[in-house]
């Protein structure tokens, strides 16, 4: 027995992390003043790791760039903050091939976007319905004594109407790679009090600098989109940036 409660409510979720690719089995006996009753027949499940397709499903991929192809669709708007947007296809770091995406973290007060081309999400039926993506993350950090924050960072945004207006993934939902701290409230980066990603080389405890995030995007599911990946900067000391390869949008049929 890995996990049991009594519970006076009709759902229970549990505190025991799941391994992946796992069969897991449960059951529940019923009690009021008179006792326990029968206990249920055993039910079960299977686990399976984020941005796979359960059994019995296959991936439906709606949209796969590994940029090696001069990346058709992107764009990169003018930095409304004035300062310059630097993302560009860079051959320093990358998942696969020769080329990722790469923004400076700049010692300069800047708000740089990298926009996809729209992407037809699945529909809710194939569930789960998913983004990946590589990413490398060295942007100045801000951890220590206690305080887990971003002094530059990125984040993910989704546009639902052609880019006129956009929303910050939310935390609960990245799968795989949760932002790693605000961006410190009062500096001058234009994201300042946002969540985001800042993974710092030169500081050990800032969290992971590679790997490939798995974002949900069920909420999403039937409609057309836009990615927009954003990294502020303030106006102080800058390291190396961003780098983002091999994203891919997919369903489950």
């Amino acid at each position: 027995i890995i996990e049991s409660a009594t519970v006076e409510t009709n759902s229970y979720t549990i505190s025991t992390i799941l391994q992946s690719g796992g069969s897991f089995f449960w059951r529940v006996t019923g009690m009021n003043n008179c006792g326990p009753g029968t206990v249920s027949a055993v039910s079960s499940f299977t686990t399976v790791a984020p941005g796979q397709c359960p059994a019995g499903t296959s991936p439906n991929v709606v949209y796969n760039d590994n940029l090696e192809g001069g990346a058709p669709g992107w764009t990169m708007p003018a930095d409304p903050f004035g300062s310059g947007n630097t993302w560009a296809l860079s051959n320093a770091r990358q998942n696969s091939g020769q080329f990722s995406f790469f923004a400076v973290d700049s010692t300069t007060s800047s708000d740089q976007y990298l926009v996809s081309p729209s992407i037809n999400v699945p529909p809710l039926s194939q569930q789960p319905v998913t983004l990946s993506f590589w990413n490398f993350q060295n942007m100045e950090s801000n951890t220590g004594a206690g305080v887990d924050a971003c002094w530059d960072g990125g984040l993910l945004e989704v546009s639902t109407d052609n880019g006129a207006t956009w929303t910050q993934v939310a935390d609960g939902n990245l799968l795989t790679d949760p932002y790693n701290g605000d961006i410190t409230i009062n500096n001058a980066s234009p994201i300042s009090g946002q969540p985001a990603w800042c993974a710092d080389m030169g500081n050990a405890n800032s969290g992971t600098l590679e790997t490939t995030s798995i974002v949900d995007l069920g909420q999403y599911a039937g409609q057309s989109i836009r990615l927009r990946f954003r990294v502020g900067t303030d106006g102080s000391a800058g390291v190396e940036g961003w780098y983002i390869d091999d994203v891919q949008v997919q369903g489950c049929n």
